[in-house]
């Protein structure tokens, strides 16, 4: 039993299944998370961090808290820390594979998904930010430069494949290899290290 709630309604949808599904709440939780990377992204992303808490049948509550870290070497970009957080709630609470956990998000990146009216009132709100960002550009701006409206199809290749690697991989797949190196490289091309 459980209700799933999210900003966005594919989200809440993944959720929902997850618990219909016997997952456990954790398994909900990540799953929106991951797929509120894609589908909603002005909420959660791969670069983000955050806290939270899971109570227990016996009342125990505990706190995970995985905000983002500042840099070593006082670059400009933190270290994110949301995948090593839901990863380490879903190996200490979760029911269900890892690759389910992930899949949604991932499923949605790669092969598309439809604008919620949500987010299209968020980046209407942001369109100068969009327009300023070549990856959002390519995401969210149709061929004559104008946002697309909520129900226009939207994808993220590059997103897709980096859920692609923590699906994979866990955490791994996020903080080392490819995705980790092409993280790097542009943090130092922007002139501040992570």
């Amino acid at each position: 039993l459980g209700v799933a709630v999210a900003d966005e309604p594919l989200a809440a949808r993944a959720g929902a299944s997850v618990l219909t599904s016997s997952g456990s709440s954790v398994d909900a939780v990540a799953t929106m998370f991951f797929t509120l990377t894609t589908t909603y992204p002005v909420a959660a992303g791969l670069g983000s961090g955050g806290i939270c808490l899971v109570s227990e049948a016996n009342g125990q509550v505990t706190e995970f808290d995985f905000l983002t870290k500042a840099p070593q070497r006082a670059g400009a970009y933190a270290l994110p820390g949301a995948v090593k957080g839901f990863s380490t709630m879903h190996k200490l609470y979760g029911a269900m594979p890892w690759q389910r956990v992930v899949a949604p998000g991932e499923a949605y990146a790669a092969t598309g998904f439809p604008i919620s009216q949500a987010l299209a009132a968020r980046l209407a709100g942001a369109q100068n930010i969009v327009r300023l960002d070549a990856t959002l550009a390519a995401e969210f701006l149709d061929q004559s430069g104008n946002l697309l409206a909520a129900g226009a199809e939207a994808k993220n290749l590059q997103l897709g494949l980096s859920l692609s690697q923590i699906r994979l991989n866990n955490a791994d797949g996020f903080y080392s290899g490819p995705v980790a190196n092409q993280i790097v490289a542009y943090s130092d091309a922007q002139g501040g290290g992570i």
